[in-house]
């Protein structure tokens, strides 16, 4: 379940930012502003070239992630990384992720303390 903290909920609920959205012009700058999209602001923070702020959920997500790291690897010659090592609690869906991005799961096998 995604965790959404109570202070990101209060946040989103006041005046003026409930109903703005990122391209809104109509009363003055949308959230991230008429400027600079906020893909470009997360690209700066992070050093990155780009940023997507397409995902919709946790696994679209991790997806998009886990196709960035596997491509990141292809353009720099690298072509022997072809497993996800993961442990065996990890949920169903990132196993099929891994799978989908063309790598090979490897479950590792966990002690009786992991949950």
């Amino acid at each position: 379940m995604k965790y959404n903290p109570k202070l990101n909920e209060d946040m989103a609920r006041l005046p003026g930012f409930a109903t703005s959205t990122p391209c809104k012009r109509d009363d003055g700058p949308g959230r991230a502003g008429d400027d600079v999209p906020a893909s470009a602001w997360l690209a700066e923070l992070s050093g990155f070239k780009g940023v997507s702020l397409q995902p919709a959920a946790g696994a679209h997500g991790e997806f998009a992630g886990i196709l960035m790291v596997r491509a990141y690897h292809l353009a720099n010659g690298d072509t022997r990384r072809t497993k996800d090592h993961h442990p065996r609690q990890r949920a169903r869906d990132q196993s099929a992720t891994t799978a989908m991005a063309g790598l090979q799961v490897v479950e590792i096998k966990s002690d009786a303390t992991a949950t």
